[in-house]
């Protein structure tokens, strides 16, 4: 089920163009959690204001909702000159309003760690682990004097709340320039590599070890010359151009990439930092013929 409103304006001759919507989505389905080897423990989830395991439900209902909208804007628009600028920005609220027992556990690495879980009232694929103290120490949820499972809770949301970019393009006298940008925020990850690195085994999964990965990436830049020359009966022009690529990434998240997602095969596992590899900054130059 899906409810929709938007609006488009076009304005100034169409050189302002905006779209802005509204979209209440509801999937109930299966999410399918496709498991190649069983785990080596069995998980049971403890928390006072969800259900327990006998109470869940066939199906898995999940809820999106929220507003997206984007813009473009021709600042200038001349024969010998044009100018414009793009962006967009989607901000969504996702929870689960039901789930199936197949769907309740999300990714298990290493000696049957338990990294995702899905819940209902929490976002699809909740990080799951121990809450630490202002020490960094465990927290014992259910006060019984002992550490264990049932102190275990939602730990943290590897779903963005808000994702956007921005774009511009340039030309002028046979030169062009476009720059593109893109981002994430309001989410969060799971650095498994530093726990692993920090930690001795048997691993845990705790508040420790979740970071904040909002971040805004200038993920390309490109210059581009059209060169002066007569048109042939084989070419009719040439363009050289230089390109960056991942020039520069502004996040508080200390990993290689805060847009990494290790198990995205499905959605039931996002937002674990696992032995990832970072994005290469790279520059490209190259040219373009016209035949």
């Amino acid at each position: 089920m899906e409810k929709n409103a938007g609006i488009y304006l076009g304005l100034l001759g169409d050189r302002v163009m905006i779209h802005a919507g509204y979209y209440d989505k509801l999937t109930n389905d299966t999410i399918f959690a496709y498991c190649f080897g069983a785990p080596s423990k069995t998980y049971t989830f403890y928390w006072d204001d969800a259900p327990r395991s006998d109470e869940f439900e066939i199906g898995s209902i999940i809820s999106n909702r929220g507003f997206e909208g984007d813009m473009e804007l021709k600042i200038l628009d001349g024969p010998g000159v044009k100018w414009s600028v793009r962006a967009n920005a989607a901000w969504n609220v996702n929870q689960l309003l039901k789930v199936d027992p197949s769907d309740a556990l999300g990714r298990v690495v290493g000696d049957g760690v338990l990294v995702n879980a899905n819940v209902t009232g929490w976002p699809v694929g909740s990080l799951y682990g121990y809450m630490i103290d202002a020490d960094g120490a465990y927290i014992d949820k259910n006060h019984d004097t002992r550490i264990n499972e049932y102190d275990k809770d939602i730990i943290g949301n590897p779903n963005p709340a808000v994702t956007g970019g921005f774009g511009t393009s340039f030309s002028f006298r046979g030169f062009s320039l476009d720059v593109l940008a893109n981002g994430a925020w309001g989410f969060d990850m799971l650095d498994l590599n530093a726990l692993l690195f920090n930690e001795s085994a048997p691993y845990e999964i705790s508040e420790k070890y979740i970071k904040k990965a909002d971040y805004m990436r200038l993920g390309r830049v490109s210059l581009g010359y059209d060169l002066p020359m007569k048109k042939t009966k084989w070419i009719r022009g040439a363009t050289v151009s230089l390109s960056a690529i991942n020039l520069l990434t502004v996040s508080s998240y200390d990993g290689w990439n805060p847009e990494v997602n290790c198990f995205g095969t499905t959605y039931l596992s996002s937002g674990v930092d696992y032995g990832s590899y970072p994005i290469a900054r790279s520059f490209v130059a190259g040219i373009s013929v016209k035949f």
